[in-house]
């Protein structure tokens, strides 16, 4: 995030209750979660994810950062290439 540090905020809240912080406007350019969701139950999962989109502007993004398993050759390079970003030393 540090590219586009002074256009962001960080909020820190209870992602399993659905109860947002007032001061997060509806309308939202993006969300960004990282190494949290895959923690929550499959309902709340659900629900969380329509909380997010209520909140994001037209055209806005929604950007998940969480271990991903998946069998889709597109999801796994995209995955490979942001942890390549992250860590470089251990990229593949």
């Amino acid at each position: 995030m540090a590219p586009y540090e002074g256009r962001y905020r960080f909020v820190s809240f209870d992602m399993t209750k659905g109860e947002w912080p007032e001061r997060i406007p509806k309308d939202l350019s993006a969300v960004v979660t990282s190494q949290c969701v895959h923690q929550i139950d499959d309902a709340r999962k659900q629900a969380l994810f329509s909380e997010i989109y209520e909140y994001l502007r037209p055209g806005g993004w929604y950007v998940n950062f969480d271990p991903v398993n998946t069998e889709d050759p597109l999801v796994d390079a995209a995955w490979k290439r942001a942890n390549a970003r992250i860590d470089p030393i251990t990229a593949e």
